[in-house]
């Protein structure tokens, strides 16, 4: 039997026609870009209370994503070994990407430490929201001037989906996934109680994991738990599928996690 909120689950967000963007926002990383240039982006979107926002969690910026845009940028190992311990190419994927700041700076500093300067990477930013990929496709030509080295596709979460989609790279699996804020329930279900709630959340994160095994086995997941479920229930599902964890950093309700898959 089919539920009314499957297409909450799967990111289906009807495509709407909307107002034009109401919020320029602006991320600045000083001295963190290539020949100690600054790194400046920038992403048209909504306010947090917009309606737009309700729509699609995706149209604005939530804090967890500055606790993983903090990590990508102070933690200089994540990035320069991943492109030295990977022979030809380094493949990087974005779930949920929303407006874009997280695999945006991902990107730039990929950019940054690839010594070769060469086409040592790849990054690929997703979104399963039509409304969120518009935004999305914008805002990445607006930051970026090597299209040929940054793309984004829309990715629904589930195993036939990632399978499918896993087939458009050519079989490549990912070297490193990220996301940030991905769990967080519409705006239609706020009731905590509701049975739907938390068939919702059963879904949602089982389909993100069952993502996860198939496209990568390092995945670095900010997630807010003010906003979303508890992180035991996220590593619980992460668990079940042979994925081990450890605790990056906390900060408030805010967990940044890396997970990675022991068994295929």
């Amino acid at each position: 039997m089919r539920r009314p909120d499957d297409d909450c689950v799967h990111q289906k967000a009807e495509e709407r026609k909307l107002p034009a963007p109401t919020e320029l926002l602006t991320s600045i990383y000083p001295q963190a870009g290539r020949d100690g240039e600054d790194i400046k982006l920038a992403f048209k979107g909504y306010s947090k209370d917009s309606e737009e926002a309700m729509i699609s969690s995706g149209l604005t910026q939530w804090k967890a994503s500055d606790v993983l845009c903090n990590y990508l940028l102070n933690d200089d190992d994540i990035i320069k070994e991943s492109l030295s311990m990977v022979g030809l190419q380094f493949h990087l994927l974005e779930l949920g990407s929303g407006l874009g700041k997280c695999g945006l700076l991902a990107h730039h500093l990929l950019q940054t430490k690839d010594t070769t300067r060469g086409n040592a990477y790849h990054t690929v930013l997703t979104d399963g929201d039509i409304n969120a990929m518009r935004f999305l496709q914008r805002n990445v030509a607006f930051n970026t001037t090597d299209g040929e080295k940054i793309s984004c596709q829309k990715l629904l979460w589930g195993e036939k989906e990632a399978n499918a989609f896993l087939s458009q790279q050519n079989g490549r699996p990912f070297h490193l996934i990220i996301g940030s804020d991905l769990l967080q329930i519409p705006q239609t279900l706020e009731n905590h109680r509701s049975e739907g709630y938390y068939y919702v959340y059963n879904r949602m994160v089982n389909d993100l994991f069952d993502t996860v095994k198939i496209l990568g086995t390092t995945f670095i997941l900010a997630h807010d738990e003010e906003l979303s479920i508890p992180v035991d229930i996220v590593i619980a599902e992460a668990a079940k599928r042979y994925f081990f964890y450890e605790v990056l950093k906390q900060e408030g309700s805010v967990y940044l996690l890396r997970f990675r898959r022991t068994k295929t």
